[in-house]
């Protein structure tokens, strides 16, 4: 069954290419909807590479929401944000957005930034038992709690249901009179304010930052740090080659310092966290809980094997580091007489 991922994308296609691509790797099947308000830079279907499930709703030109139109709905505004903010209402807009995908979007959802990525499994955040969920926290030191946009769950049709919206313009940061009211509302401040609101809705506290490293800002100011930060986490969202043939528990390292070992790639980018993604074929083994994973990110590799996918073919079972070939005894030559 495909999961789907929401994203709201600004002229970041690098950014969100990584991001898109750090997902596939935790072995699911990956539907992704893109809402596509870039002006300048706008991610194109072909720069992901085969195998990805992409819709994208083009507003590039406010086919979709005229921004423009929508913010002239509001004389109150603060319109030097434009200027002084440098942000041009960015909030709103993303609010807009998000807003547009939960009346849109059939299924339940992942919504993220295009500045994460992922650096473990979020399966249990798609839960049909509850509302939403993610990680709730006080935003910016100002008192207003928020659920975090850079990655939550969001059951649409229950929202639909429960009459839920992501976007308030009476709680939408500046489009009321200012600072004087407390008009603070940041992404995702309204939403969780009106679910805890909400009697019949459900909300899953779940910690998404430790599953993700995220870049701050990159998804709406891209800059001079994304290709650095990009290349510092390239083992997250690159995708390795495949492992070559290697005899017994032998491994050794390649010119990108990557672990081979037979039916496993490994790299390490510290010497302490791992990123173990199995070849076809083969699936690795929490040896303590018998969780099941094609691609780990682990700072224990002793605690998987590697097993043969009951679901392909059979094929050799592998004798590998992750699972050591027994010592052969040498026999002791007769003594002389």
């Amino acid at each position: 069954m495909k999961k789907t991922v929401a994203i709201v994308h600004y002229n970041t296609p690098e950014l969100l290419r990584a991001c898109m691509l750090s997902i596939l790797k935790q072995g699911a099947e990956w539907h992704f909807v893109v809402f596509e308000n870039s002006d300048k830079a706008p991610l194109l279907p072909q720069q992901i590479g085969g195998g990805v499930t992409m819709e994208v709703i083009d507003n590039t030109k406010g086919q979709v929401i005229d921004f423009e139109a929508e913010l002239e709905k509001y004389p109150k505004r603060l319109k030097r944000m434009a200027v002084e903010g440098k942000c041009n209402f960015g909030s709103v807009k993303h609010m807009m957005s998000v807003d547009w995908l939960i009346w849109n979007i059939k299924e339940p959802f992942v919504l993220c930034d295009s500045d994460i990525l992922l650096k473990a499994s979020i399966d249990d955040l798609f839960d049909d038992g509850f509302t939403a969920g993610g990680k709730c926290e006080t935003e910016w030191g100002r008192g207003m709690h928020r659920l975090l946009p850079y990655m939550c769950y969001i059951n649409a049709p229950e929202c639909r249901r429960l009459g839920l919206h992501f976007f308030d313009p009476k709680r939408a940061w500046g489009l009321g009179a200012g600072t004087e009211n407390g008009n603070w509302y940041d992404t995702g401040a309204s939403f969780l304010e009106d679910l805890k609101a909400c009697k019949e809705a459900r909300l899953k506290t779940v910690d998404v930052m430790a599953r993700i490293e995220h870049l701050g800002a990159g998804s709406y100011k891209g800059g001079e740090k994304a290709p650095g930060w990009l290349a510092r986490h390239r083992y997250l969202w690159e995708p390795l080659p495949q492992p070559l043939p290697l005899q017994g528990g032998e491994k050794r390292r390649n010119q990108n310092d990557e672990i081979m070992i037979e039916h496993v790639s490994v790299f390490s980018q510290d010497g302490k966290q791992y990123h173990l993604s199995a070849e076809k074929g083969w699936l690795l083994k929490a040896k303590d809980t018998g969780a099941v994973r094609q691609v780990v990110n682990t700072m224990k590799i002793d605690r998987w094997e590697v097993i043969a996918d009951p679901t392909v073919a059979a094929v050799t079972q592998p004798h590998t580091q992750l699972e050591e070939k027994p010592k052969e005894r040498k026999r002791r030559k007769p003594k002389r007489a």
